[in-house]
């Protein structure tokens, strides 16, 4: 997953720096770096790049952020539903040898 995601992240930042938007000088100026920066902001849903931005760039950051919610919300809630299947499974067990001490007192 992570060289898939590095891999989309320069993907990403390729097409961000040939479809940048251009015409004003006052613009700060986008390079590959510059756009590998946005595109990493993108996939982990920190943001993107501000202004007023051509639709095909619109585009790429709309698409950025869906391959985003596979990359990154997807594994991370089965991680997280793993954790908290073993955290049951383990208070579970817990909580029998809990009742079987309890019983075993009991008699």
């Amino acid at each position: 997953a992570g060289v898939m995601a590095i891999g989309l992240i320069i993907f990403t930042a390729v097409l961000m720096y040939y479809l940048r938007p251009r015409g004003n000088d006052n613009e700060a100026p986008w390079s590959i770096p510059t756009t590998m920066y946005y595109s990493t902001l993108m996939l982990t849903g920190q943001g993107g790049p501000e202004g007023d931005l051509p639709w095909y760039t619109k585009s790429i950051v709309l698409l950025t952020g869906l391959f985003s919610i596979g990359m990154f919300a997807i594994p991370a809630s089965m991680l997280t539903w793993g954790f908290e299947a073993e955290a049951a499974r383990v208070a579970s067990k817990t909580r029998k040898r809990h009742l079987r001490r309890m019983a075993g007192e009991s008699e």
